[in-house]
């Protein structure tokens, strides 16, 4: 019997990488820097272990100090992240099936590394907080 279901946020019920993705290649456009935006994908599923930073640098602008370009795409990816509109990065079918499952009975809960008021939108934009 099943007792709970857990959903993962970024990538399961919303399509964040590919929203993050743009932004990413959105800085790297504005900042005039002369690199692919693949580049970042070391990101993507990145572990503490990996300083992932030392990999993009020397790719992107070598002349920069490491630190000071690390806040600078921080401070870009924040701001824009704080502006983000979940709805349409929704996978399709999800909110229906967590809306059914919600009706079912099921117990529900939302594991993600993101911040909490980051989950919060999320859920509340796409109109499931109180499923879980």
């Amino acid at each position: 019997m099943i007792k709970a279901i857990l959903f993962d946020l970024d990538g399961v019920l919303v399509d964040s990488e590919t929203y993050d993705q743009q932004i990413t290649a959105d800085f790297i456009h504005e900042n005039n820097y002369k690199t692919d935006p693949s580049v970042f994908r070391v990101w993507i599923g990145g572990s503490p272990e990996i300083d992932s930073w030392s990999i993009i640098l020397p790719q992107v602008h070598p002349d920069d100090d490491p630190s000071t370009f690390r806040d600078k795409v921080n401070e870009y990816h924040r701001v824009r992240r704080e502006r983000i509109f979940f709805p349409p990065l929704a996978f399709p079918d999800t909110v229906g099936a967590i809306r059914h499952f919600h009706e079912l009975g099921y117990k529900m809960a939302c594991c993600s590394s993101s911040e909490p008021w980051y989950i919060e939108r999320a859920l509340n934009q796409l109109e499931i907080r109180d499923c879980f």
